[in-house]
């Protein structure tokens, strides 16, 4: 990869874009140098608070030879085309997740980024919990023997639509609670147990007055590649939330637990014999983690995050669990290509 100038924009400076900016500032290589809002409050607050430029539209951050790292923070439906357009620019592209509404959209994507030789990662701040995290160590030394099924669920109390208004409208959103958190748990699912091949999915609104287009709650069976099963459950209704999940294999499980403030990790084999790894008196700083990552993988060629490929992925599965809660059959992923 080609010498990547260490200034950074950042695009939609609302909740998630306030974050990244935070983070971008206490990385060690890189300077936050473009905030780009179309409300000028959010703008010159962003500027104010982070002594850089600040505008309403991108033309200013595309014209800068200083900048090299765009992140993407916006409402869905948006994604797509300002990806697009800094990537056909020259820029290294973070976005928060989902990278487009459709999977066709992030195909073209990653292709367009092996095009101009940049790199494209999506948000998955849960990748770097650390008790996901030490999961996934686990995982990766065997100890628990060939994987053979999993368990997972992710929720809240539907807090997103308060504070997201967008949220709540399918033309921005591009789907419910399975398109929002549910994300989440489709990219864990691969990352612990590799791609998925089928997908059975039930969707219901429960308690939040939606658009019949989204729902607050969705279900799924997911089958991977190697026909182990994996039951998902994404919740706008779920009062103790997070994220609970569990993976079983021939010689033993791994539960992770971020039920409230709990970060737990517990591996048991076969025996019986259980050991426990608490992080829960770590700070919350999974989306610092995250930037810095990427940040730092640009300047060492390195990734650690999913990428444009990943994202297609996880809306290849998105999309097919929609389809089958729609048409109440298995869908095979293979039918999408």
């Amino acid at each position: 990869m080609r010498v990547t100038p260490h200034g950074v924009a950042v695009i939609g400076y609302g909740r998630m874009g306030r974050r990244r900016a935070k983070a971008v500032r206490s990385s060690k290589d890189f300077q936050l140098i473009h905030i780009v809002d179309p409300d000028d409050e959010r703008r010159l607050a962003g500027g104010r608070d982070f002594e850089c430029n600040s505008s309403t539209s991108f033309s200013s951050a595309l014209a800068d030879p200083d900048l090299g790292v765009v992140f993407v923070c916006t409402p869905n439906v948006t994604h797509a085309d300002i990806v697009r357009m800094f990537l056909e620019a020259g820029k290294h592209v973070f976005c928060e997740k989902p990278l487009c509404v459709t999977w066709e959209e992030a195909r073209a994507i990653a292709a367009l980024a092996k095009k101009v030789d940049c790199r494209v990662q999506i948000g998955a701040n849960a990748r770097y919990f650390p008790n996901v995290q030490k999961a996934k160590d686990v995982i990766n030394s065997n100890r628990i023997g060939e994987l053979t099924f999993g368990r997972a669920w992710i929720g809240h109390d539907g807090w997103v639509l308060k504070t997201t208004p967008w949220s709540s409208n399918y033309d921005i959103a591009g789907g419910g609670v399975l398109a929002d958190n549910g994300h989440h748990l489709i990219d864990l699912v691969r990352w612990f147990l590799g791609d998925i091949r089928s997908v059975q999915g039930v969707r219901s609104t429960l308690v939040h007055n939606l658009d019949a287009r989204l729902e607050d709650n969705f279900l799924g069976i997911l089958t991977t590649e190697r026909s182990n099963p994996v039951f998902i459950q994404a919740s706008w209704t779920d009062w103790n939330g997070y994220l609970y999940l569990e993976v079983y294999g021939t010689q033993g499980y791994i539960l992770v637990d971020s039920r409230g403030d709990a970060a737990l990790t517990l591996v048991s084999t076969k025996t019986g014999q259980i050991e426990r790894f608490d992080f829960s008196g770590m700070p919350k700083d999974s989306w610092e983690k995250e930037t810095h990552a990427f940040l730092d993988g640009i300047t060492r060629s390195d990734r650690f995050g999913p990428d444009a490929t990943d994202a297609m992925a996880i809306l290849r599965v998105t999309q097919a669990l929609y389809e089958s809660s729609s048409t109440g059959k298995v869908v095979n992923l293979n039918r999408l290509d």
